[in-house]
Formats: structure tokens, C-alpha cells, sequence
């Protein structure tokens, strides 16, 4: 099989680890115009592409600022926001914001605060159950 002309090699950051239904690994990079680190591959469910995934916030955001992301997971449309709940005042502060996942019809799928410590990655999950 041919490659197609249109590929291209990216850097993606693999991450393995137990999850709640045994082992899952994922791909990240960066994504939506450097303002984000998105997922682009997930085991889970049976491996699954994700397109414009944003998972962590990067470059420069404010606190209380909320951006919207569209993309897909899976072939569906899936509308991903974020929210910056508290910035520190230093480069090495915590970060803490919200992440939401919505369905193609609008319907919130997940709702979840983070928070990231600069060094040990993320240090706390508040996971909003539906």
C-alpha cells in the first residue's frame, strides 16, 4: 500500500498506564495552533483516532478565559472546552482548569478540573460524575 502524499511525521508523546478497565495508551501532541496538547490516539474502546483533541492548555491564556475546540473522536464531532480556574503568578504555580467534552448534539459528556504542578504533572482530578 501506497502512503499517501498528504502525511506528514509529527513528535507525539506516548503515555501508558492502568486505567480503571486494565491498560490503555495514548498519543498526544500539540494541537489547535500550539494552544493546546491534545490526544490524537487512544486504546481504548478498541483504539480510536481523535482529531483536533485538546486535553491541556498551552501558550499564553488568561485566568477565567474559556476557549472551544471542534473536532472529532472516533469519526463523531465532539466540541471540547476549556477554562483556566486559577493561574499562579509565577512560571513554576500550579495551573488549574476545567475541561468539558460535548457531544455532536451539544450534550456534556464529561466535565472535569485539573489541576497541573510544574515537575510531577498532573497532581489533582476532580472528576464531575454525570
Amino acid at each position: 500500500m501506497e502512503k499517501p502524499t498528504n502525511w506528514r511525521t509529527i513528535k507525539v508523546y506516548k503515555r501508558t498506564r492502568k486505567g480503571q478497565n486494565g491498560l490503555k495508551t495514548q498519543l498526544f501532541t500539540v494541537t489547535n495552533d500550539g494552544q493546546c496538547i491534545g490526544r490524537i490516539w487512544d486504546s481504548r474502546r478498541g483504539g480510536r483516532v481523535i482529531k483536533n483533541g485538546c486535553k491541556f492548555p498551552l501558550g499564553v491564556w488568561k485566568e477565567g478565559e474559556t476557549r472551544s475546540f471542534e473536532g472529532t473522536s472516533g469519526g463523531k464531532p465532539r466540541k471540547i472546552e476549556l477554562t483556566i480556574l486559577k493561574l499562579g503568578k509565577k512560571q513554576k504555580d500550579k495551573v488549574k482548569f476545567n475541561w468539558k467534552l460535548y457531544d455532536g448534539s451539544g450534550k456534556l459528556m464529561d466535565d472535569n478540573d485539573y489541576t497541573f504542578s510544574p515537575g510531577k504533572a498532573m497532581t489533582k482530578l476532580n472528576d464531575k460524575k454525570l
